[in-house]
């Protein structure tokens, strides 16, 4: 049997391995037939006997159903998912004596786990993750309080109805589809709760999914014979420089989509390839995003020949076609020593970043000497569009700039994206030597290697191998053609101007080391759980917006739209966020807002916000490192305005009174114009203490405010119960009711 089919089977049983778990809370009893050890694995051999009999040949039949044998193993195969099994669920050392039984067979979020000190991220408060099959809907997605839902039976009876379904004709096709169904249904049921049997309490924030998945992944690893791993490390660097490099010619608004899907789904293509070279089937993926990978592999001899070839090989194919913008460094540490949980892993995490980080800095160093080789192009000058490609006789932009314009186009079509080995002419996509090529379909087709629908989860239904989750959401007109930039701004109120927000989580690193019971699985889950966000949710999110989606993924997003409408639905967003982080106060993410006028080139526009981005994370660093407290750390910094959500919040309610007040002929604009100036000359003189502002503050007042109103408007801008000091989000209520009035006539005024 080849490398690949074997390790193929052994995925399997790891996936199946504990599914009895979910037919003991359906409700379904052992026979307590001796051999099993527990009763949940003789559950699973049931359930492998029910759904898998007669599918394989009776030699890959029997290797699945080994893996129900992993607790008393009488065979190499049983020994090997034993092992896999208890490196897996190491973590399971968390007991939690005062939860009642009822309350512990959900699954709990993975943030509740997460804990630094200064951030004081105890909560009080226990969520639970209701039993649904996964879609992208808050309802589904977000923990919950309360009294949970008993939906075992129903869980179980849709699972192995769609399992029953799967065609194993093709055992490569058939494995993405059986793990896209553990996906599916069990992201949601916890692995370890309440284990009678062994009279333990575990607490359960890793769901059956992900401690599945991590049992294939270290099956496979395992079957080299030695009980010692690689962890590899994937990171394509350059991308945001190559994202914004782009001009504001024609047709800017799809290529810069074009762009941003190439780089999103780039580490899913280049993490494949890198399995097909190892002979891995996709579990031994951990995860793929945000210009990263991590991947788990069993050591054996010349692996690290074969990662450093591999490695060069990607590195030639991106110098090749894009000369040197984007740039690939694969770095790995064996963890032969120190496993995959506890405090060893999480050294071991520590180093491999620390040597990918070093990677990062000798860019281009497998291909030092052939660089200039590979990273001269053939054409006839350079491209207008992205200033560095070549244009062919007969061409208006390179190559890649017409790739990119038509996945633009494609991507508002497309219902499927496929990976494939092999360059596949006439289709929507794109093919790297040595690499493969990404292509998107409007039907599934059998012909390509893995094929996965967009974005939703019934993709057996609709013939395809799984989901994918990415961010593709843009507005459009009522013929389906998607807005412009320029409409963009027309739909802003008062200023035709847009904005755009870049955002990311914060501290993400600390967030990764705060994982108090540190292993694979959790850092799976963590991992998996950030990217259904910003990848998928964010998708439902949007829909029905003017919000354009530049990229989101990982654990960032660039969005774009009328500047009003943009600041509101990112405020949602973090309404929504801390929503599904469980109010853990470490969980935050940080936005910079560039407003501008929609001709703007989107490379300026996006180094502009950020800047504004990384202001806000140098004063979180300094609340942090000054030791004050962290209640109301700020999150976004908005026309020259760094404030926390609660201020933003504010300030834009109270902007609606103001602009109300000029709009009805209270004050004119040119008169709260010159109590803007005021105010910011206040802010700015603050330090010497300027004492005209009061006089002349409440000179513009009384001689501008009709007296009814007058009480009212102070108290908009003026902490009139706390000494009178001008409030943090004074000036951003100023500045956001100028744009909001813009082109309101003063003649509004009796």
């Amino acid at each position: 049997m080849d490398k690949y089919r074997y390790r193929v089977l052994l995925a399997l049983g790891g996936l199946f391995h504990d599914v009895g778990k979910l037919l003991d809370r359906a409700g379904e009893k052992a026979e307590g037939k001796e051999g099993f050890g527990y009763a949940h694995a003789e559950l699973s051999y049931k359930f492998i006997e029910r759904v898998l009999k007669n599918k394989l040949s009776p030699d890959d039949y029997q290797k699945v159903l080994d893996s129900a044998f992993h607790h008393k193993p009488k065979n190499q195969e049983q020994k090997l998912y034993q092992v896999a099994d208890i490196n897996s669920s190491k973590e399971r050392s968390q007991e939690q004596e005062d939860i009642s039984d009822k309350a512990i067979k959900r699954l709990r979020p993975i943030f509740l786990g997460l804990e630094v000190d200064f951030f004081n991220s105890q909560l009080d408060k226990e969520y639970y993750i209701e039993l649904n099959k996964l879609e992208l809907t808050k309802n589904v997605l977000f923990p919950k309080e309360g009294t949970p839902v008993d939906k075992y039976a129903d869980i179980l009876k849709a699972f192995e109805s769609e399992l029953k379904k799967v065609d194993f004709s093709d055992l490569h096709k058939a494995f993405l589809k059986v793990y896209h169904l553990f996906y599916k249904y069990c992201w949601c049921v916890p692995a370890s709760t309440y284990d009678r049997e062994r009279g333990t309490r575990h607490y359960p924030d890793i769901s059956l999914f992900d401690h599945s998945r991590m049992v294939s992944a270290i099956a496979c690893a395992l079957s080299t014979n030695k009980e010692r791993f690689l962890l590899v490390d994937g990171d394509i660097s350059g991308i945001q420089e190559f994202l914004f490099s782009l001009t504001n010619i024609k047709g800017v608004a799809k290529r810069l989509r074009g762009r941003s899907f190439f780089l999103s789904v780039l580490p899913h293509l280049v993490a494949r390839a890198l399995l097909k070279e190892l002979e891995y089937p996709l579990c031994n993926l951990i995860y793929a995003g945000g210009g990263k990978f991590l991947a788990l592999f069993g050591y054996e001899e010349g692996i690290e020949d074969k990662l450093r070839g591999f490695a060069k090989r990607v590195e030639e194919a991106l110098i090749r076609e894009f000369g040197g913008k984007l740039g690939f460094v694969l770095s790995w540490v064996d963890t032969r020593e120190e496993g995959l949980s506890g405090e060893g892993f999480r050294e071991t995490m520590k180093r491999l970043h620390e040597r990918i980080s070093l990677q990062k800095k000798r860019k281009f160093s497998l291909t030092m000497e052939v660089f200039e080789e590979l990273a001269y192009g053939q054409g006839d000058g350079m491209c207008p569009s992205c200033m560095w490609g070549m244009v062919e006789e007969g061409k208006e932009v390179c190559k890649w700039c017409e790739v990119f314009l038509e996945l633009g186009n494609a991507l508002t079509k497309a219902k499927y994206i496929a990976f494939d080995t092999h360059m596949w002419l006439n289709r929507w996509g794109f093919y790297l030597e040595g690499i493969g090529g990404v292509y998107l379909l409007e039907e599934p087709e059998e012909d390509l290697e893995e094929v996965y629908l967009i974005n939703h989860t019934d993709f057996l239904e609709k013939g395809a191998d799984g989901f994918l989750f990415f961010a593709n959401y843009v507005p459009k007109n009522e013929e389906g053609s998607t807005l412009d930039f320029e409409r963009l701004s027309e739909k802003a109120k008062g200023d035709k101007k847009i904005a755009f927000a870049r955002g990311d989580v914060d501290f993400l690193g600390l967030i990764f080391q705060s994982i108090k019971e540190y292993s694979l699985s959790r850092l799976a889950t963590l991992s998996r759980s950030l990217d259904l966000f910003f990848s998928g949710y964010l998708n439902e999110f949007l829909k029905g917006s003017d919000i354009y989606t530049l990229y989101a993924g990982g654990d960032d997003f660039f969005l774009i739209g009328p500047w009003d409408q943009l600041v509101e639905k990112i405020l949602e967003l973090k309404v929504d966020f801390d929503k599904y982080t469980a109010y853990n106060p470490l969980l935050n993410f940080s936005v910079g807002f560039h407003i501008d006028r929609p001709e703007v080139p989107v490379r300026f526009a996006g180094e502009f916000a950020e800047v504004e981005e990384k202001s806000v994370k140098r004063e979180k660093t300094r609340i942090i490192s000054e030791g004050e407290k962290s209640e109301g750390l700020p999150h976004f910094s908005i026309l020259n305005e760094i404030l926390t959500q609660e201020e933003l919040r504010d300030g834009i309610d109270n902007s609606k009174e103001l602009e109300q007040f000029i709009k009805d002929g209270h004050i004119g604009r040119s008169t709260f114009y010159r109590i803007y100036t005021l105010m910011k000359y206040f802010r700015e003189n603050r330090k010497e203490k300027w004492w005209k502002f009061y006089p002349l503050f409440y000179y513009q007042i009384h001689r501008n405010v009709k007296g009814g109103e007058r009480e009212k408007f102070v108290k908009t801008l003026i902490e009139t119960d706390k000494d009178y000091t001008l409030k943090r989000n004074a000036l951003f209520m100023a500045k956001y009711v100028i744009m909001k009035t813009r082109g309101v006539s003063e003649n509004n005024r009796e």
